[in-house]
């Protein structure tokens, strides 16, 4: 998950600079600026959904024995 949010920040950015700076600041004159609450919106929404989506894998693999535990990583 943080690999995913580093590389989209890093292919991301300079890609929405671009975009503000063709189709904002060139009409309009204004400067572009590093959108640090839409990135953290966007890092919480990520690691809010990959804490759901292991919640129940990890609650089912909690409930087994040890003996099947180990049978499901062989």
């Amino acid at each position: 998950m943080a690999l995913g949010c580093v590389t989209g920040c890093v292919l991301g950015l300079p890609l929405n600079k671009m975009m503000f700076q063709f189709l904002i600041a060139g009409k309009w004159g204004t400067t572009w600026q590093l959108p640090v609450a839409s990135l953290l919106l966007i890092v919480m929404l990520c690691s809010g959904s990959a804490a759901l989506a292991i919640r129940r894998p990890i609650k089912r693999i909690g409930q087994l024995s040890i003996v099947d535990t180990i049978k499901l990583q062989q």
